[in-house]
Order: C-alpha cells, then structure tokens, then sequence
C-alpha cells in the first residue's frame, strides 16, 4: 500500500498557517510575499533541465523508429498535461472564485490597465503554433523556460545522439544523466517548500484583509 506523500499534508498546514497569520497580522503579512515570489523563481529554474531529460531516453531508444514513438508520447505527454492543467484552473475559478471577497470597486480601476490584463488574447493559428515551437537558440529556449521548444530541442538532440551512434559520442548522454542527477538533488532539498507556500499565502491574505 502506498503511503502519502509528506509534502502535501505538510503544504496544506501551511496554506492553513497562511491564513491565519495574514488575518491576524496583516501589515506584517504583507512583507512575506517575496518569500513566495522567491521560492517560484527557483522552480522554474529547473523545469526546463527536467523536460530535457527526454534526451537520454531518445538516445537509448536504439532506433529512429523507437525515437518516434518516444518522440510523439512526448508531445502527447505535453498536450495533455497542459489540457488537463487548463481544466483544473477553469474549475478552481468557477467553485472557488477567487477575488470575490475583496473589498475592491470596479470604478476606480483604470480601463487601460484593465485591457492590458484582458484584452489582446488570440489564439495562434496552426502555422504560428508550429513556428513558435521550433527553438530560436539551444540557450535561448532554455533560458526563457519555453517548454514546448526545449521538449522540441530535446527529440532534436536526442534523434543526433541516436544518428551518430554511442560510438561517436559516448560521453554526452552520461553527462546529460549526470547533470539530471544535480537537478534532482535541487528537486529533493525544495522538501521545506510548504514555508514559502505559507508565505504567499499569507501576503495574499494580508492583502484581502487591508
């Protein structure tokens, strides 16, 4: 049986601790918001690397037409996740409404940085998705966590280690796993992440509460 997880448990007395703390003390509450900003910095920092890894398993697939399966689950992989991500927002907007208990009055806000947050939205059409997701730079992607081109980038390193053979470039993929063992190491040591979550929510509760 498994057992669950610690981290969850941990984030939800936090978000508990959160509250109560941006009820009681507001004004100091507010300051603790960089904690959060912080901690979500740092993640993002290693999305990227960990999307990449898909390069050791295109290199070990063997064969291109191993590497196109393992090619398309990937995409697939990433469709679904960002469906499934989008759904899951949809439906915390609607049961929870976040925003409504905020003491805010709709006519003090300006149009124009209404529209700035509002309006301008378009979905890209086909061609424009396609372009958007081919790399512009192997840094460039990467630094600009733009996963669908680092997921991209990485069938397109993967498929060259798998063209030149583990003869050509023995050394690369066991330094791409090497390096995946670092981020790994950054992924286990975010274990006291439930403060910074505190954190955040504590400043975001100061904030409803002013």
């Amino acid at each position: 049986m498994l057992g669950i997880n610690p981290f969850f448990p941990a984030t939800a007395r936090q978000f508990e601790l959160g509250i109560v703390f941006g009820k009681l003390w507001p004004g100091v509450s507010a300051g603790l918001q960089s904690l959060g900003d912080g901690f979500l910095r740092l993640i993002k920092t290693i999305i990227s690397p960990l999307v990449f890894r898909v390069v050791v398993g295109i290199a070990k697939a063997g064969d291109l037409k191993a590497f196109g399966w393992i090619g398309l689950k990937a995409l697939i992989w990433f469709e679904v996740a960002s469906t499934l991500a989008l759904l899951i927002g949809l439906l915390a907007a609607d049961v929870v409404q976040p925003g409504s208990g905020m003491r805010v009055n709709p006519s003090t806000l300006g149009a124009s940085a209404v529209d700035a947050k509002t309006g301008g939205g378009a979905l890209p059409s086909a061609t424009e998705f396609a372009l958007d997701a081919l790399p512009t730079g192997f840094v460039g992607a990467l630094a600009e966590n733009s996963l669908l081109q680092v997921l991209v980038l990485a069938c397109l390193v993967g498929a060259a280690l798998l063209h030149l053979g583990h003869t050509e470039v023995p050394q690369v993929p066991p330094a791409v796993e090497q390096a995946q063992e670092v981020v790994f190491a950054i992924v286990g040591s975010s274990r006291p992440a439930p403060w910074p979550c505190c954190s955040g929510w504590t400043a975001s509760r100061a904030r409803c509460a002013s």
